[in-house]
């Protein structure tokens, strides 16, 4: 997940945004064969933890901008 952090303050959660593999052989791809289903699947199933960083952005957030509350420097 990324947070945008904003010169007034304000902060902005991005949506999780997912990559997928596409590979056949794993349970969370698009390419997995719909066939393929529990107890004889044998695919891997593994999903890590999604990243998460903070991006420090100069200027103010689209609503401040919007309603011109920011003032540079204050």
């Amino acid at each position: 997940m990324v947070c945008n952090v904003y010169a007034c303050g304000h902060r902005i959660s991005q949506p999780e945004q997912i990559n997928h593999c596409y590979r056949t052989n794993c349970r969370f791809s698009p390419n997995h064969p719909e066939d393929c289903v529990p107890p004889g699947c044998k695919c891997a199933s593994y999903r890590m933890f999604p990243d998460q960083y903070t991006v420090n952005v100069e200027g103010p957030c689209p609503d401040c901008q919007a309603g011109e509350m920011y003032q540079s420097g204050a």
